[in-house]
């Protein structure tokens, strides 16, 4: 449907902001609870926006 289309299209892009944020943390960021949460958050966000974009594919979306 196009509620399921919008919210794996939308969900990708707001995963694709955090890992891009977690990434520029790794560059510039000190603090070492964020260096993990950042690392973290690249590994499964990154996984997640695989999934959303195969099942898109799968969809036909």
């Amino acid at each position: 449907t196009e509620v399921t289309k919008s919210y794996l299209e939308n969900m990708t892009i707001h995963h694709e902001g955090a890992v891009l944020m977690a990434k520029e943390y790794l560059k510039y960021g000190k603090n070492q609870e964020l260096i993990k949460m950042s690392q973290k958050i690249i590994l499964s966000q990154d996984e997640e926006i695989k999934e959303m974009k195969q099942i898109l594919k799968k969809a036909n979306y």
